[in-house]
């Protein structure tokens, strides 16, 4: 009768530890749904208990009392059973739903900047809300309505053909088409749903995408063109929807029809045979009740191969998330060091991007000594990012060609590496949270005054008092409510406030004037005392009195020494200063 369903077990599987995880739940809400099937089953047999006293005489006023008692029971045992069979299962689904969802959360959070790049956050969002969701419904509704299915008409069935077989091959014959019927339309809707959820996930980027770039939007007067693109996504996404109900629409009105005809036929047929007595009535009566509850499966059987194609579709749509294997993981054994002192080794480091023709970095060999202050600095693209990127293991390096402290990082575990660093982005991010919140983010139980004193170094603590909450001004989504500026100052709290073995900072202070990035960096000598700190930066003024200034082109090391040392050699450092020096003066004219 659903031979679509043992397709649909491979995508399943992965769902059979969230299922053994909640198998208490699910096996009550099957017992308490069996429950509520027996009530419902157990009326047409008191129907035949009645009419048979009625038709032998024997309908004293206690037997029909009996009766109706008997038949108030089974109603009233089956709504109870219904409300907790409903609570169990459909309870039970929720409680999945929130594992299922925790654990894709769990797993996005391990995988690496890379796949996000590939992939698109309103594509993520569709699925981590609609898949899940989608999920869920099959879980829940899905499985209540099939164990309801398999109960009812299996019982209902047996004692049709307990009491008439003849009736109930009259009665069954327009469902043959049914098989058919189910095998062509669950192709069909997993086929369609498919494409739906692809376009929910356009349309989900869309919308991401335009909220999070309303300023630009606003700033080049392109809100109606937006709204006219919407509106083709919107229109494209109805056409897609609608395509899908046209399969969906006609399934069930079919299977109310076959379930119509075999009534009819039942009523014709059961009424000769009653008439000719080869059928007693209450027999009749029973059967036709039996026949009303199996009528509910049958119609109802098009929204169980919906719920589970759809189920189907977005659970594979899960599973491409969730197997995708973390490029940057613990390895088996995982050291961690019982202090991080900030000695960094690259021993011929090259880290090569997919699809790239050239590598970000070539064959880089270097020591830096814990508690150094090394400036890197180069044109755009000469690798100074992915550099900061493969110390924090942010991008895949290989083995035994980035030390830290003498360890392979590759053997070093993520919380031991990570949780020695303070790093500073290039594209600065902060939550729609309270300044302080944001500030704290990396060491939530500091206190007030610890993060104060952060805030002091990146000379931001000024302007924060001077919010009308002070620390405690929410910011707006992604920091909006602050400048560029700003923003920086506060994300170079926040690594600050984590007094790190190792500081990266990748050009982090571009959105303040050259005076107060010189003043933050020279304000933090002091805090950078015994710490390993390394600066990525366009302005090679800012960076002069670093202890060491690497310069970078095309992901080789170029020019390496002081800041006298470079000068005098004349080389590309010399000429980036030469530059930046009239470029200033220029501005300053």
């Amino acid at each position: 009768m659903m031979p679509t369903v043992p397709e649909a077990f491979p995508t399943w599987k992965p769902l059979m530890s969230y299922l053994r995880r909640r198998q208490g739940g699910i096996l009550v809400g099957i017992a308490t749904l069996t429950a509520c099937n027996l009530c419902e089953l157990a009326q047409p047999r008191i129907w035949k208990w009645i009419i048979d006293r009625i038709g032998e005489g024997a309908a004293t006023r206690s037997a029909l009392a009996a009766g109706v008692c008997a038949m108030l029971v089974a109603a009233l045992g089956r709504s109870a059973f219904s409300l907790l069979q409903r609570w169990f299962l459909l309870g039970t689904a929720r409680r999945i739903e929130y594992d299922l969802r925790n654990d894709l959360f769990r797993h996005l959070q391990r995988l690496p900047p890379s796949y996000f790049a590939r992939v698109k956050t309103g594509d993520l969002m569709s699925r981590s809300t609609s898949d899940v969701n989608a999920v869920r419904l099959v879980l829940g509704l899905g499985v209540m309505h099939l164990i309801d299915t398999l109960n009812l008409l299996g019982v209902s069935i047996f004692f049709m053909v307990h009491t008439s077989p003849r009736l109930t091959l009259v009665a069954m014959t327009p469902l043959a088409i049914l098989p058919f019927l189910s095998a062509r339309f669950t192709r069909e809707i997993h086929r369609r749903y498919e494409k739906v959820q692809e376009h929910l996930s356009v349309i989900s980027t869309k919308v991401q995408e335009n909220i999070a770039g309303v300023r630009v939007v606003k700033a080049f007067v392109q809100e109606g063109t937006e709204i006219v693109r919407f509106g083709r996504l919107n229109e494209e996404y109805i056409r897609r929807v609608l395509h899908e109900a046209r399969i969906e629409a006609p399934f069930n009105p079919l299977l109310g029809f076959c379930a119509a005809l075999g009534k009819v036929a039942a009523l014709s047929v059961g009424g000769v045979l009653v008439a000719r007595e080869e059928l007693g009535l209450g027999d009749y009566i029973s059967f036709y009740g039996f026949l009303e509850i199996a009528t509910w499966p049958m119609n109802g059987f098009g929204h169980i191969l919906t719920f589970w194609q759809k189920g189907r579709t977005s659970m594979g749509r899960l599973q491409e998330v969730l197997t995708v294997a973390p490029e940057i993981a613990d390895a088996p054994g995982a050291v961690t060091l019982p202090a991080v002192r900030g000695v960094v080794s690259l021993r011929g480091l090259t880290v090569r991007y997919e699809g790239a023709h050239h590598p970000a970095l070539d064959t880089l060999t270097l020591d830096i000594p814990a508690g150094a202050f090394v400036a890197v600095v180069g044109s755009v693209g000469a690798g100074k990012s992915t550099l900061l990127s493969a110390i924090a293991r942010l991008v895949k390096v290989p083995d035994g060609e980035l030390l830290v402290d003498g360890v392979d990082v590759n053997r070093l575990s993520l919380a031991c590496l990570r949780g020695a660093m303070g790093m500073v982005p290039q594209e600065t991010f902060l939550f729609s949270d309270t300044v302080r919140n944001n500030i704290a983010f990396g060491r939530m139980e500091a206190t007030d005054a610890q993060v104060r004193a952060a805030a002091r170094l990146a000379q931001v603590d000024e302007e924060i008092r001077a919010f009308p909450m002070g620390y405690s001004q929410l910011l707006g989504e992604r920091g909006v409510t602050l400048s560029g500026g700003q923003r920086q100052r506060v994300a170079l709290a926040r690594a600050v406030l984590r007094e790190p073995s190792i500081l990266l900072l990748d050009n982090s202070l571009s959105s303040v004037d050259a005076q107060t990035e010189e003043a933050i960096l020279g304000g933090l000598r002091t805090f950078l005392r015994g710490r390993t700190a390394i600066v990525v930066s366009h302005r090679v003024s800012a960076v002069r009195d670093a202890d060491r200034i690497l310069v970078l082109d095309r992901g080789r090391i170029v020019e390496d020494g002081t800041d006298a040392q470079l000068r005098a050699r004349g080389g590309e450092y010399a000429w980036l200063c030469e530059r930046q020096a009239a470029q200033e003066a220029l501005a300053g004219a």
